[in-house]
């Protein structure tokens, strides 16, 4: 049996430039959950590339499962100071809670920076030194490699710890979404799931309008533990050749959308939001939460029927 032999690759021969192939590479969602599973921070979403900072622009910034700030510096070759110094300022800036270094070789001053601030500062501020690599078989696609050279101390006991507790709610999301759907009246114009899902939000979607599920109108509730909330959101799709700001302009100023927060969420999708306090886990208040969701569908139901939908379709046809 022929057994093939790992080739270390230069990784200027996979990505030709940190800032016009690397970064945007990461970028990408599932590319970014590798990176994710390599340090143990679960999914990652609201992704955006090179956000101004003061007179810099940070590579990568995103928000982990609990909405903090993730902070993602890339530097081809060997750490140095001047990154260091970034990185440092995007902390501010942004308001991360978490730092991610990513280098071709994290010196080891810069090892010890990190170590140094996962120690001293405060409680729900973590930093790490992370090496890019590239490895092949024989003619194979090349595969990166992430080798995490520094993280907070006992990180990984308290994700365990994280994991455990999640997989401890996740009954409580289908029982949560249960009582939810038996909570709907009869006459209910949105079709829902069949079953209750596993996971922290539920889509409704318009009946009679299939065409529209391609860019994925409809609309979403959603339970955030961490945060104590509940939430809404009617989503419109993409349309990136519009100026949304413009569009939206033209609709906002009427009174049905008082206290709706107009937003473009991520990867560009427009959505329409509510929000309200609320701790999931806290059955006694589900049938508060649970009628605070049906009314917001059916605020945004009669949004979507009364403004919204004719000028969506004509943006589509």
């Amino acid at each position: 049996m022929a057994i093939g032999r790992l080739e270390k690759q230069d990784i200027r021969s996979i990505w030709p430039l940190e800032d016009r192939d690397f970064t945007p590479w990461l970028a990408r969602p599932e590319n970014l959950n590798e990176l994710a599973v390599a340090l143990d921070l679960g999914s990652l979403d609201q992704i955006e590339e090179e956000v101004p900072v003061g007179s810099f622009r940070a590579d990568i910034t995103c928000r982990d499962e609990d909405g903090r700030v993730v902070v993602i510096e890339n530097q081809f070759g060997v750490s140095d100071h001047r990154h260091l110094g970034q990185i440092m300022t995007y902390l501010a800036g942004r308001k991360a809670h978490t730092v991610v270094w990513v280098t071709e070789h994290l010196r080891q001053e810069h090892r010890a920076a990190i170590e140094w601030l996962n120690a001293h500062t405060d409680e729900g501020y973590w930093f790490f030194g992370v090496e890019i690599e590239a490895w092949r078989i024989g003619d194979s696609a090349a595969a990166p490699k992430f080798e995490v050279i520094e993280r907070p101390n006992d990180w990984v006991k308290s994700q365990r710890r994280r994991i455990v507790a999640a997989a401890e709610d996740a009954h409580r999301r289908i029982d949560y979404w249960a009582a939810l759907l038996d909570r709907l009246p009869r006459d209910w114009p949105l079709r829902m799931p069949g079953a209750a899902p596993n996971q922290g939000w539920m889509m409704a979607v318009f009946t009679g309008q299939e065409r529209l599920e391609i860019y994925n109108c409809g609309i979403y509730v959603y339970r955030n533990v961490a945060k104590k909330r509940i939430g809404a959101y009617l989503s419109l799709g993409q349309f990136p050749e519009v100026d949304f700001a413009d569009w939206s302009a033209r609709h906002a100023d009427l009174d049905a959308f008082e206290g709706v927060e107009w937003s473009v969420g991520n990867r560009g999708y427009w959505q329409l939001l509510l929000s309200e306090p609320g701790d999931p886990l806290d059955e006694s208040d589900w049938s508060r939460q649970h009628d605070w969701m049906i009314e917001a569908m059916r605020r945004f139901h009669s949004i979507w029927l009364e403004h919204l939908r004719d000028p969506l379709s004509q943006l589509i046809d």
